[in-house]
């Protein structure tokens, strides 16, 4: 992603921490840069998903949803690093919001960096954000996952998460 892993967490705040994992605010430029990377990214995952013909379409779509996602008034939007506390290093991102309407912290991502998978860090993030969400007084956290991340689906359902909803789709 581009980040300088020499940062200092006391410079950036901290939202959270737990089992050697910290969520530090990003600074106002590195959130900028994160949400530039975001249409790209949500655009890839649109096209794999097949719900779009076009890398093109699929940008252009996500680009419209992720503006109107941080322009919408209700929610209070969050932007921190994982920091493995130990080895001083960022090991990846994650974005969430806390939803006034219905007191609920929507997680729009979490990404392990690649080189940091398989190490324990996206479930520690997730267990920090359940402390932080309950610090906060809110009761419940939720996301969506494109069905075809077996691993991220496969670790929410380990840790508590259940299905809500579904959405469906038949291509003719």
């Amino acid at each position: 992603m581009g980040m300088d892993d020499s940062r200092n967490t006391t410079d950036l705040g901290i939202y959270a921490s737990g089992a050697g994992l910290l969520l530090c605010r990003m600074t106002e430029v590195d959130r900028d840069n994160f949400l530039g990377l975001q249409g790209k990214k949500y655009a890839s995952s649109l096209l794999k998903s097949g719900m779009f013909d076009t890398f093109e379409i699929a940008l252009e779509k996500a680009s419209s949803q992720l503006l109107s996602i941080l322009e919408n008034e209700g929610e209070e939007h969050f932007f921190a690093w994982m920091r493995d506390e130990e080895r001083d290093v960022v090991v990846g991102s994650l974005w969430w919001a806390r939803r006034r309407q219905n007191n609920t912290v929507w997680i729009y991502d979490i990404e392990v960096n690649e080189d940091e998978r398989r190490r324990g860090y996206a479930r520690k993030c997730l267990k920090a954000l359940e402390a932080w969400s309950l610090g906060e007084k809110v009761p419940s956290i939720a996301l969506n996952v494109f069905a075809y991340n077996d691993g991220a689906e496969k670790l929410y359902r380990e840790i508590g998460y259940e299905d809500v909803s579904k959405h469906m789709r038949k291509n003719l």
